[in-house]
C-alpha cells in the first residue's frame, strides 16, 4: 500500500485540485485535523449562512479524537466520524426527515464505515459519501460541486413525465451517437442500459431530493445533464424507447462534456393570448449569470424589469408566471419578483435557523419591501405554474404568493426542498459538505415546506399526447379558464344591453 502521506495527498486532490493548494479553506497555521471549534461553526462565504459564533461550555465539549491516522482506511473512518458529527449538529431539517421511513443518519454512516474499510483508493470513497448523503433525502444535504473536480455532461435529450410514463420532449435536439431511429416527441422511455427505467431512476442518486416527487424530478433531469467526478463517466449509455405505434428501438446516448454558463435568458416575457390580453413571465432560474459567466443579481434584475415593462406596455390583464423547473438560486432575486407582482411590503417567508448549542427559536417573518421605481404587475390576475422542479427560492416565491387574492397556483406540487446551507470542508479528503441550517414555512403558517412542498390550487397531470407537441397542458388549463371567464362576461354584457 502507498504511504499514508501519498494516499492522503491523492485523496485531497480529488476535491481541492482547482484550489491550487490543499486546505486553503482552513485558518492560517492549521493542520489537516481541524480545531474542535471548526466543527461548531460553518465556513463563512458569500451567500452562505452567517451567524455569531458561540462557544460551547467547557463541560459540554466532546472533542473528536485527535490522533493521527496510521492507514488510509483509518483516515477514512475518522473523516466519516467528522461528517456524521457535522450532520447531527447542524442539519436543521432533520426533524422533518425523521418522520420519513428512510431517514436513518446513524445507519447510513454505519454502512458507509463498513464500505470504506475495503477501500484503498479515494475515488470510490467520493462516490460512496455522495450516495450516503443523497440517501438521507434532503435536496440541500450534499457534496459541493467544485471546478476542476467535477465535469458537467449533456445528452441533448429532454424527457417529461406524462402520468406514470416518461416521454421524450419536443425540446430534444440530439438522437444520440450512431442512432438509426431518431427519438421523437411523445416516444416513451422503457429502459436504461437494459434496466427498466423506473428501477434505474430509483437506484440513481447523483443529486439528492427532499420528497418522492422531487427525487423523481432530479433523477429525470439526470437523463439530460449530469455532474460527475473526473474519474467517472455519465450513464446510461443506451436507452430503449417505444413509439406510439408500439414499436421499440434503442439509441446510444451521446454524452458531451461542456461547461456552462447557459446563454438562455433567466427571465423572459411573451404574449400568450392577444385577444384576452394574457401575458407570460417565464422565470427559468434565480441563479442568473451575466455574459461573463458570473453569478449576477443585477443581470436578473435587468431582465426582470425589461420583461415586466413589456407586459405592462401590452396592457395584459392576466399574467402567467411560469416557474416550472426553476431549481432556485438567490433569495434576493426571488424577492424582486415578489415586489413586481405585489407592489407592497410583503412577508416573503417564515424562517428559523438551527444552532446546535442554542434553544430552538420560533419561526419569524422575513419581509420584503419593493423599490419605489419597480415596474408593477400587481393589478393583474396572477397564475403561477409550478411543478416538482420548483425548489429552494422558487418555492419561497410560490409560498409567498399562494393564498393571496387574485393568485392561482396551477400544475403540480413543488419540490419540498428549501434551506440556506452552511459549507464544511472535511479534514482529510478536502471534500465539502453543504448542510441546510434553516427551516422555512409558508407565510401565515407554522407548517414547514421542507419534505412537503406546496400543493397547487389546480392540479394538472399531463397526458402522453400532451408531451412532445406544442401543447402545454398547464397553460391550456389557464387559458381555458380565462376564456370561459371572458365569454361569461361578454354574455352578461349582452344581456344587460338587451334589457336597455
Amino acid at each position: 500500500m502507498r504511504s499514508l502521506a501519498a494516499t492522503l495527498t491523492t485523496l485531497s486532490m480529488v476535491s481541492a485540485l482547482a484550489l491550487g493548494t490543499l486546505g486553503c479553506d482552513r485558518p492560517r497555521g492549521s493542520t489537516n485535523r481541524p480545531e474542535d471549534d471548526s466543527l461548531h461553526m460553518p465556513r463563512m462565504g458569500t451567500g452562505e449562512f452567517r451567524a455569531e459564533e458561540q462557544q460551547r461550555p467547557s463541560e459540554e465539549r466532546k472533542p473528536l479524537p485527535r490522533t493521527s491516522p496510521r492507514t488510509f482506511q483509518d483516515a477514512l473512518q475518522k473523516e466519516i466520524e467528522v461528517a456524521e458529527h457535522i450532520v447531527e449538529l447542524w442539519w436543521a431539517s432533520r426533524p422533518v426527515h425523521d418522520e420519513a421511513e428512510d431517514s436513518r443518519v446513524p445507519m447510513v454512516f454505519s454502512e458507509l464505515r463498513d464500505i470504506a474499510r475495503s477501500m484503498d483508493t479515494p475515488e470510490p470513497y467520493t462516490e460512496a459519501l455522495r450516495f450516503a448523503l443523497c440517501s438521507l433525502g434532503d435536496g440541500h444535504l450534499r457534496l459541493v460541486d467544485e471546478p476542476g473536480v467535477t465535469q458537467r455532461y449533456f445528452s441533448g435529450l429532454h424527457f417529461d413525465r406524462a402520468g406514470e410514463d416518461i416521454v421524450v420532449s419536443g425540446r430534444s435536439v440530439s438522437s444520440g451517437k450512431g442512432a438509426a431511429p431518431s427519438p421523437q416527441g411523445g416516444d416513451k422511455l422503457i429502459a436504461a442500459d437494459g434496466t427498466p427505467v423506473a428501477d434505474w431512476l430509483d437506484r440513481l442518486c447523483l443529486v439528492p431530493g427532499s420528497t418522492r416527487h422531487h427525487r423523481h424530478a432530479v433523477a429525470l433531469a439526470s437523463l439530460r445533464q449530469q455532474v460527475r467526478y473526473l474519474h467517472e463517466q455519465p450513464t446510461p449509455r443506451e436507452l430503449t424507447l417505444q413509439r406510439k405505434s408500439g414499436e421499440t428501438y434503442t439509441v446510444q446516448v451521446d454524452w458531451r462534456a461542456k461547461d456552462e454558463p447557459n446563454a438562455a435568458p433567466c427571465v423572459k416575457a411573451s404574449l400568450l393570448d392577444k385577444k384576452n390580453k394574457v401575458g407570460e413571465l417565464k422565470i427559468r432560474t434565480f441563479y442568473c449569470v451575466d455574459k461573463g459567466g458570473q453569478l449576477s443579481d443585477l443581470a436578473f434584475e435587468s431582465q426582470l424589469q425589461l420583461a415586466a415593462k413589456a407586459l405592462a406596455k401590452a396592457k395584459v390583464r392576466d399574467v402567467v408566471v411560469d416557474v416550472r423547473g426553476n431549481a432556485g438560486g438567490t433569495e434576493w432575486s426571488a424577492k424582486q419578483v415578489l415586489g413586481v407582482l405585489t407592489g407592497e411590503r410583503t412577508v416573503f417567508t417564515r424562517e428559523r435557523t438551527r444552532h446546535p448549542y442554542r434553544a430552538t427559536t420560533p419561526l419569524t417573518d422575513v419581509e420584503h419591501t419593493p423599490a419605489a421605481d419597480v415596474p408593477l404587475l400587481s393589478s393583474r390576475r396572477i397564475w403561477m405554474l409550478s411543478d416538482a422542479g420548483c425548489a429552494d427560492a422558487c418555492e419561497l416565491l410560490v409560498g409567498a404568493m399562494h393564498g393571496r387574492e387574485g393568485v392561482t397556483v396551477v400544475g403540480r406540487a413543488t419540490a419540498g426542498s428549501v434551506g440556506k446551507t452552511a459549507v464544511f470542508r472535511l479534514p482529510y479528503s478536502g471534500l465539502q459538505i453543504a448542510v441546510p441550517v434553516t427551516e422555512h414555512a409558508v407565510p401565515g403558517s407554522d407548517v414547514t415546506i421542507e419534505g412537503r412542498g406546496i400543493v397547487p390550487d389546480i392540479e394538472v397531470v399531463p397526458a402522453r399526447s400532451d408531451v412532445g407537441t406544442d401543447t402545454d397542458a398547464d397553460i391550456e388549463v389557464v387559458l381555458e379558464r380565462i376564456r370561459k371567464r371572458a365569454a361569461k362576461g361578454d354574455s352578461k354584457g349582452k344581456r344587460r344591453k338587451g334589457k336597455k
